[in-house]
């Protein structure tokens, strides 16, 4: 059984996406991506070489919602991001 002890999240990004993909690395080893399609609903992907790995059900429900909360607040920290661009844009043609 893995441990995950010592993983870790990191932000990754691709020009044909509208928000960017969180991995879950496991020794420096990608485990799955979590994030937010462009039509908004959350996708996980997982790796096709890390086959064979088992993770207690609790630790990777707790690992699943650490990377949904990580995307959530991207996400919600970039639609904030838009409207205070509209509304400075809106502003400034007033």
């Amino acid at each position: 059984m893995v441990n995950l002890d010592s993983y870790r999240w990191q932000k990754t990004t691709c020009v044909d996406r509208e928000y960017p993909l969180f991995e879950l690395l496991d020794s420096e080893i990608a485990i799955l991506d979590i994030g937010f399609s462009d039509e908004g609903d959350l996708e996980i992907g997982f790796n096709s070489h890390v086959g064979g790995k088992v993770v207690e059900w609790t630790r990777f429900l707790k690992l699943l919602g650490e990377g949904k909360e990580l995307a959530e607040r991207d996400k919600n920290q970039d639609m904030l991001s838009g409207i205070k661009t509209r509304i400075k844009t809106q502003t400034r043609k007033i």
